[in-house]
């Protein structure tokens, strides 16, 4: 705790602390309970919201009361349906940080046979964060160029992978993914909420998280959101971060605003709750 904040633990003690979980996983009640224990027992938190990832991100983006956030960091990727700042409906994409890096590393060392090891992951990670973008549709890249190594003597052949390895969010079935890509997460959050909601959810796509940072990502997911949609229907996707920070950290943003919201104290635990209840209330509570 200490190492990562730059605090001590004793100036959080009288500090209302917001805690974003993934909208990628599940997360089992039982580690919720033991998370609020280990906050309230060990941290001695005043009070603590247990919050998805997604109404966070909404409240970055100003708190609209309707919202569909499609988030991708390293680890999983999910489209989630909010409305008046609580979650409604969610569904997982096959598509991740981790994922484009595993397809890049595949793609790389068929290319580059004496590409290996670590130098073979960082050269993966690299492509995929400095090199990769999203095309218009599926296209390929004839153009060849050579990505130097950090040694700056060693260097590799790329082509390709620029456009195939985030392609990977729009068709994951090609890219051996996964089925379900992210324009499909996106439609069928939407569609699992009210009918009378869909147009509205449509207007606010969000989209956060670190893996879609990729040049021309919010364009083609507009693209291939339009091509699934009825005529007349649109959908305006938009970054959820507006420029003014990190989308890796516009989740963290907005649970800080929302530990500042005239709406905190109904929305979180308090310590006299938890003394009252026990852990179990933190699934009565929060989201």
């Amino acid at each position: 705790y200490e190492s990562h904040l730059p605090a001590p633990i004793r100036s959080h003690k009288a500090s209302p602390l917001v805690l974003a979980l993934p909208d990628h996983a599940a997360v089992p009640r039982a580690a919720k309970e033991r998370l609020a224990q280990e906050l309230f027992e060990g941290f001695r938190h005043p009070s603590v919201l247990i919050a998805p990832r997604a109404p966070c991100v909404v409240a970055a983006a100003g708190s609209p009361e309707h919202a569909v956030v499609f988030h991708a960091g390293h680890s999983g990727a999910a489209a989630t349906a909010v409305f008046r700042g609580y979650p409604v409906a969610t569904v997982v994409a096959d598509a991740s940080g981790a994922a484009l890096d595993r397809c890049c590393a595949e793609r790389l060392a068929a290319a580059n046979p004496g590409l290996e090891g670590e130098a073979l992951a960082w050269a993966a990670r690299a492509v995929k964060e400095r090199e990769c973008y999203v095309g218009f549709t599926e296209e390929k890249s004839s153009e060849r160029t050579d990505f130097m190594l950090p040694d700056g003597n060693s260097s590799f052949g790329l082509g390709d992978e620029r456009v195939k390895v985030p392609e990977a969010f729009f068709n994951p079935a090609a890219a051996k993914t996964g089925t379900v890509s992210a324009q499909a997460a996106v439609l069928q959050a939407v569609k699992s909420a009210d009918r009378e909601l869909i147009r509205h959810l449509l207007k606010n796509v969000l989209v956060s998280g670190g893996a879609t940072k990729v040049r021309g990502f919010d364009y083609r997911l507009g693209f291939e959101l339009g091509r699934g949609l009825p005529k007349g229907v649109e959908a305006n996707v938009s970054d959820a971060s507006e420029g003014k920070r990190k989308r890796e950290d516009v989740a963290w943003y907005g649970a800080s605003l929302l530990a500042k919201s005239p709406n905190f104290s109904k929305l979180a635990v308090s310590a006299e709750e938890y003394e009252e209840h026990g852990p179990a209330v933190v699934m009565r509570k929060c989201f």
